[in-house]
């Protein structure tokens, strides 16, 4: 991923695949490199079969800090991927803040972290696709103190047939700390971030049955729109 740092000088952050896991500042100008961070710490690098670990998602706060995701996998002896994610908070020179989890990994894959504005509150998005014997962190959604040191409340999104998983594929947030979260199943529910209770809850589209394969839309972008 890339994103447009506004608060760095018209900066570009990189996420970049590969051994190191690095995320690079490059000036938008002329493309030269500000700083360049590696986040491949306990991630998992198989060259001969080029697994490499990755920056799955990019954000800042309106102070212009960092939060990335760090990820990998691996196979197990039934050959399903078994990922690991960490969190990182960066200043915006580029220097690591924190992580969390403080040691080791996420047993589950990461997709998504935000500031919530005037909250100091992060929220991460989870997913298993396979569960593991002992999961540490089976859930879909996560609430973080800001310094990534504190698991504030944490939400298991119950699963529908005929989809084997609940996957959260957005969840935009609104800059008075308000938000949705929109799943890959059809459902979409407003959640209160101070307690992660859910205020009400929807759904705009049923799967369909296609040679056997259940289908479904999905919302894949979203956007704040204030005013009516």
């Amino acid at each position: 991923p890339t994103r447009r740092s506004s608060d760095l000088d018209d900066n570009i952050l990189l996420g970049i695949e590969g051994p190191g896991c690095n995320i690079r500042c490059v000036r938008f100008q002329d493309g030269s490199v500000v700083w360049d961070t590696k986040l491949n710490e306990g991630l998992n690098t198989e060259m001969e079969n080029r697994i490499y670990p990755w920056i799955q998602y990019i954000s800042q706060d309106q102070h212009g800090n960092i939060y990335a995701i760090a990820q990998s996998y691996s196979f197990n002896s039934l050959h399903n991927r078994e990922y690991d994610s960490v969190l990182y908070k960066l200043d915006p020179k580029g220097v690591i803040c924190s992580r969390f989890p403080r040691t080791g990994t996420l047993d589950s894959c990461a997709t998504s972290v935000k500031h919530i504005p005037g909250k100091q509150r992060v929220l991460f998005t989870s997913v298993n696709y396979y569960l593991r014997a002992n999961n540490r962190y089976d859930k879909n959604l996560y609430c973080l103190d800001d310094g990534l040191q504190t698991e504030l409340w944490s939400v298991s999104v119950p699963t529908i047939k005929p989809f084997r998983t609940a996957v959260i594929r957005s969840t935009p947030i609104s800059e008075d700390g308000e938000g949705i979260c929109f799943l890959s199943d059809g459902r979409y529910f407003a959640i209160r971030y101070d307690t992660g209770e859910t205020e009400w809850q929807k759904r705009f589209m049923r799967a369909e049955t296609v040679m056997g394969v259940p289908l479904n839309s999905t919302v894949v972008n979203t956007f704040y729109r204030s005013g009516k």
